[in-house]
């Protein structure tokens, strides 16, 4: 009887390890499973890479890899300048498409520059477009020699262009001299009729200056001193002795075209740049 019951027990307990085995294995058959299907789908995505290579080879760099784009914004500052500290370009009064020209309705402008008593002067006639051609003259009948008893004379007709034309204001364009040429060679001497001519470059035009060009309304106040004095309307201020100025009417204009030159030259005991001035009268 005892014998019995112990081979009960035994086969008891292996029935029940048994079980238990199985119920470990069962656990596990799920994830081996999955496992399983994950490799499968590897070596499927792989089989077809490999068809997509065989049958495109630039295709070979593609993945299936998911990729994320990112939109960037970029912003843009814009920097303002105060408008006072530019020169004013040219603008439509000056001209119309590619054509620049000078704000005046005549054909031609005829400026002088002169001492006043006929010894010597520069005549500028001027386009609108700034070309110009001009004469100049200086007789200094005291100089003389054998075969010019009658003196000498310097002179030269020219003519040239000023360009590179700038607003600064409604009644001031200021401008350059683009090219100045001379009907013969500087120093160039001849002798006529007891009168000995030299080929002098025009006085009151520099190559290197620059030039303010001045409309009718331009307030005579606003010009250089030293411009003025070469104006005849200077004949009507009062002159202020003590002070070596004119006194000029706060709202006196020109009534007449001008041009002042200021020459980049500076007086050797003033130390003052050398500027003249070209007018031009109806």
């Amino acid at each position: 009887m005892k014998n019995r019951i112990c081979m009960l027990t035994i086969l008891l307990a292996l029935a029940f390890t048994g079980c238990g085995q199985q119920e470990s294995d069962g656990d596990k058959e799920p994830e081996t499973a999955a496992t399983e299907n994950a490799d499968q789908a590897d070596e499927a995505e792989t089989e077809e890479e490999t068809e997509r290579f065989e049958q495109d080879p630039s295709r070979a760099s593609e993945t299936t890899t998911t990729t994320t784009t990112t939109t960037m914004t970029t912003t843009t500052t814009a920097t303002v300048t105060d408008p006072g500290s530019m020169p004013v370009a040219a603008d439509d009064s000056l001209g119309s498409g590619h054509e620049i020209v000078l704000p005046f309705h005549e054909d031609e402008l005829v400026f002088s520059f002169s001492s006043g008593v006929g010894g010597w002067g520069t005549e500028l006639n001027l386009a609108k477009d700034g070309t110009f051609t001009g004469y100049y003259h200086d007789g200094e009948f005291g100089n003389v020699g054998e075969g010019y008893e009658g003196g000498t004379v310097y002179e030269c007709s020219f003519s040239g262009k000023f360009s590179n034309f700038n607003k600064i204001s409604d009644t001031t364009y200021r401008m350059e001299i683009e090219r100045l040429e001379y009907d013969r060679n500087l120093d160039s001497e001849t002798i006529i009729d007891g009168v000995r001519y030299v080929t002098a470059a025009p006085y009151g035009l520099t190559e290197g200056g620059i030039y303010e060009f001045y409309t009718k309304d331009k307030k005579v106040s606003e010009i250089n001193e030293e411009a003025l004095s070469w104006w005849e309307g200077r004949f009507e201020l009062q002159y202020d002795a003590k002070n070596e100025r004119y006194v000029i009417p706060k709202d006196m204009i020109l009534e007449c075209y001008g041009i002042t030159v200021f020459s980049g030259d500076y007086d050797e005991e003033t130390g003052k740049e050398i500027v003249y001035g070209f007018y031009s009268y109806d």
